[in-house]
């Protein structure tokens, strides 16, 4: 999925959500956590600020991107303070490759559905952090239950699971425990915390769980 497609199907996820402020996922806690007040940090996928707000305003030294202009639209509109720390773009355009970074922090984003792709997503994002530096990852878990109307459903070699949506064109990928840990080990970083399996409940219809991985990784080369 390119970028401009990435763009287009978030902007239709937030147009399609209520406006209304949701509560915090548990990375949050887990930059906190670890995030020391010197240190410079990038949120990648900051969306309507769900997260990055939050991180804002535990006061750490945070700018982040987003490409669907619904979503960042949203934020703004909520939170004008923000628009010098919040930017319409993907990672790469936005900051280019250079190693400015001390953390980088990713929310249910980068995973493709081809997770060569996600490798390589993952790799580009290493490349702005300092040495030293960290990245923080929540990606929902092969434990979720799948939102229903999936026509294919699929188990990789590593226990992934991938569904098919033919009606709108949607392929999600869930990511096992040996998944996500090679996906990281494949971009050239290791798990230093983690991997924690966190599980939400899906407040809308039809209900069920939503499982996420929570894990602290650096790079090794």
């Amino acid at each position: 999925m390119t970028d401009s497609d990435a763009g287009e199907r978030w902007d239709w996820e937030y147009s399609i959500r209520n406006s209304g402020r949701r509560d915090p996922l548990p990375i949050v806690d887990a930059v906190i956590e670890i995030a020391q007040p010197e240190q410079r940090l990038l949120y990648i996928g900051i969306g309507d600020g769900r997260n990055f707000l939050p991180l804002i305003d535990a006061g750490l030294d945070i700018v982040g991107c987003e490409i669907s202009r619904v979503g960042i639209d949203r934020l703004l509109e909520e939170r004008p303070d923000v628009a010098n720390r919040a930017f319409f773009g993907s990672f790469d355009d936005v900051f280019g490759g250079a190693d400015f970074f001390d953390g980088v922090v990713v929310s249910r984003v980068l995973v493709d559905s081809d997770l060569s792709v996600t490798e390589a997503r993952l790799r580009s994002a290493r490349r702005l952090l300092r040495p030293g530096g960290f990245i923080a990852a929540q990606w929902t878990a092969a434990g979720t239950d799948p939102w229903p109307g999936w026509t294919r459903a699929d188990l990789d070699e590593k226990a992934n699971l991938h569904l098919t949506y033919e009606d709108d064109g949607v392929r999600k990928v869930y990511l096992s425990f040996r998944g996500c840990v090679e996906l990281l080990e494949g971009a050239d970083c290791a798990v230093e915390s983690g991997l924690t399996a966190v599980d939400l409940p899906r407040v809308a219809a039809p209900g069920g769980i939503v499982r996420d991985w929570i894990t602290i990784a650096s790079p090794t080369g």
